[in-house]
């Protein structure tokens, strides 16, 4: 390599990869915890809750009692495979959650178990955020058509 084009490697200007909605930003394996809010579908009635982020579950999950209590519709069930493998069938709807004061109807999963509380992949896309780990919070993301 020549002492020209040393420098001229020198000179490119540093490129990071696009931030992606749903995505985990810094390559952290860590997890973190976020408040929420998951509203009924004539937002009248509300439920705090604090969610699991993970990047690698699809959709936000909270349990039935909550959901069934907010009079959250049931539109269909849907079979995931769990991260030891196994498949379950999940009873899917849509219910107006609230991330950092803004309200938007995502797909939630109606969970089995009441300590079982995520926020999943899908959630975030439909935010435009990302995951960041380390700081604990969302960051937007690059939002594409």
């Amino acid at each position: 390599m020549t002492a020209q084009s040393q420098i001229a490697d020198r000179q490119q200007p540093l490129v990071y990869p696009e931030i992606l909605p749903g995505s985990t930003f810094g390559g952290e394996e860590r997890i973190f915890n976020t408040p929420f809010i998951v509203y009924s579908p004539d937002q009248s009635r509300s439920r705090s809750l604090v969610g699991l982020v993970d990047t690698g579950a699809l959709h936000t999950i909270v349990p039935a009692a909550i959901l069934e209590a907010l009079d959250i519709p049931v539109y269909t069930r849907r079979e995931y495979e769990l991260a030891d493998g196994s498949i379950v069938a999940m009873p899917l709807g849509s219910a107006p959650v609230e991330l950092q004061g803004e309200i938007i109807p995502v797909p939630v999963l109606f969970g089995t178990d009441p300590r079982n509380i995520l926020i999943g992949a899908t959630t975030m896309e439909i935010f435009g955020y990302a995951a960041d780990p380390r700081h604990q919070r969302f960051i937007p993301a690059n939002l594409t058509l």
